[in-house]
C-alpha cells in the first residue's frame, strides 16, 4: 500500500509539472503602451562641419547631447514578434561650428517597428528595426541663412530588455540608433552634409492590456 501511494504521489507530481509547463507555454496576444525618458549622443558633428566647410576646418564643429522622452504603443501577436508605433522627442541638440554657437535643434521620430522578442519568463530581451519620418525644428543664433531638412525618412535599430515586475506591469531599458538622410545646408557660398544620426539611451515603463 506505501508503494501505491508513492506511486500515485509520483504521477499526481509528473502530471502537474506537465501541466505548469503547459501553461507556460501557452500565449495569448496583447496590446501594450510604454513611456520613458531619452538621452541621446549625436553622431552628426561631420554632417554639421560639411554643411560650414571650410569655416569648420578652422575647428571642429561640435553637436551637444541632450534629454528627451519616447512613447510606444504596440500589440504582440506572437510569442516572439511584436509591432509597434514609436515616438521620440529629443529637447535641443546644441549646435557649434569653429567653437561658435549657432543655435539649437529639436528632433522628433516617428517610426513602426517589427520587434523579435526572446521569452525568458520574467526577462525578456528584443531587438527591433523600424522605418518613418524624422522632423527638425531649429532655433538659430545670430540669423544665420543656414537650413535643416524637415519631414525626412529616417530608419531605427535597436536592442533592449523588459522586466516584468507584474504580470501587466514592466520595466525597460534599451538602447536605439536613429539614422536618416537629412540635409543640412550652410549659409550662402557654403557647403552641405546629409545625416542627422544619433544613438539614444531609454529607460521607462511599460503595461500590457
Amino acid at each position: 500500500m506505501k508503494y501505491l501511494a508513492l506511486t500515485a504521489a509520483l504521477l499526481v507530481a509528473s502530471f502537474s509539472a506537465q501541466t505548469a509547463r503547459a501553461a507556460d507555454d501557452k500565449f495569448d496576444p496583447y496590446a501594450y503602451v510604454g513611456v520613458g525618458a531619452s538621452r541621446s549622443v549625436s553622431f552628426f558633428d561631420g554632417t554639421l562641419g560639411d554643411a560650414f566647410s571650410p569655416i569648420s576646418e578652422l575647428a571642429p564643429s561640435h553637436v551637444g547631447e541632450t534629454w528627451g522622452a519616447n512613447a510606444r504603443a504596440g500589440y504582440r501577436f506572437h510569442k516572439f514578434l511584436a509591432l509597434e508605433a514609436e515616438y521620440e522627442w529629443m529637447k535641443s541638440f546644441n549646435m557649434s561650428v569653429a567653437g561658435v554657437d549657432i543655435g539649437h535643434m529639436q528632433t522628433q521620430v516617428a517610426t513602426a517597428n517589427l520587434k523579435v522578442i526572446a521569452p525568458f519568463g520574467a526577462f525578456q530581451p528584443y531587438v527591433l528595426a523600424g522605418a518613418g519620418m524624422i522632423f527638425t525644428t531649429v532655433d538659430k543664433a545670430f540669423a544665420l541663412d543656414y537650413d535643416v531638412a524637415n519631414g525626412v525618412l529616417a530608419g531605427r535599430f535597436g536592442a533592449g530588455i523588459d522586466y516584468w515586475v507584474t504580470q501587466n506591469l514592466s520595466l525597460n531599458l534599451g538602447g536605439e540608433v536613429v539614422v536618416d538622410g537629412a540635409k543640412i545646408t550652410g549659409p550662402p557660398g557654403l557647403s552641405s552634409g546629409r545625416g542627422i544620426d544619433y544613438f539614444s539611451a531609454q529607460f521607462g515603463l511599460g503595461y500590457r492590456f
